[in-house]
């Protein structure tokens, strides 16, 4: 579709955003590029401190002031709104729009919409990169071993959010997965899945976090459901 897609690290957005914004758009017009950026909320559910290591079990929190991560509890929900419209401004503005994270971060997220077990599978995978590189550990007795523990875990029936965060928790605790390696062998996992027939374009997207759909409906307008039909239309406006 044509979309590039430009990882900026931990850097600013907006900095980035700028690029595509004009200084004077009255006066020079406007860059007429769907631009998506794609951030945070970083605000984890109150189960996850204890979790992914920022506290122990049973401990309270620090005061608010002296730490750098935010729980659910610490907003009411009209501060949560203004905090995830204050990071939306950030980088938007003329022909670039930022989409915020539905919860937390985007592996939580991936997560907790539907790609639970996916996620869970991908990191074990990144935590195993070395000896899979090596040729001392097959992927296949990788993903075994991570299915017999999925399904351990979801025999008890944790909530939801609690869930998510254990398997946020594979890369803050322990022998951290890399993001980035995850990442990879997600994307590889959910290639072999629809080639396999077990997902479809529809089952995939049902899966994913609103914020990342919508994201990606911005920058390819007629990748959806009636593409075909859109971009005929967008042409005979043209």
């Amino acid at each position: 579709h044509g979309v590039s897609i430009v990882n900026v690290g931990h850097t600013g957005l907006r900095r980035f955003a700028r690029i595509f914004q004009r200084r004077e758009p009255d006066k020079d017009g406007v860059i007429t590029v769907p631009v998506a950026c794609v951030a945070d909320m970083d605000v984890m559910p109150d189960c996850a401190p204890a979790l992914i290591g920022k506290v122990k079990e049973g401990d309270s929190w620090p005061d608010k002031a002296k730490r750098g991560w935010r729980a659910k509890s610490d907003f009411t929900e009209e501060k949560m709104a203004a905090r995830r419209e204050g990071i939306r401004q950030r980088a938007s503005g003329q022909y670039v729009e930022s989409f915020v994270s539905d919860e937390w971060t985007l592996e939580y997220d991936l997560a907790y919409s539907g790609l639970v077990e996916d996620v869970w599978i991908a990191a074990h995978l990144a935590r195993a990169g070395d000896r899979i590189n090596a040729g001392t550990r097959g992927k296949g007795a990788v993903e075994k071993v991570a299915k017999r523990r999925f399904e351990v875990l979801t025999a008890q029936n944790p909530p939801k959010d609690q869930l998510a965060s254990k398997v946020y928790a594979l890369f803050t605790t322990g022998k951290e997965a890399s993001k980035a390696i995850a990442a990879q062998y997600l994307s590889e996992r959910l290639e072999r899945r629809v080639k396999d027939g077990e997902l479809t374009a529809e089952t995939l997207k049902a899966c994913l976090p609103l914020y990342l759909v919508t994201a990606i409906e911005y920058v390819a307008p007629f990748s959806g459901e009636n593409g075909a039909a859109k971009q005929n239309e967008a042409e005979a406006h043209e």
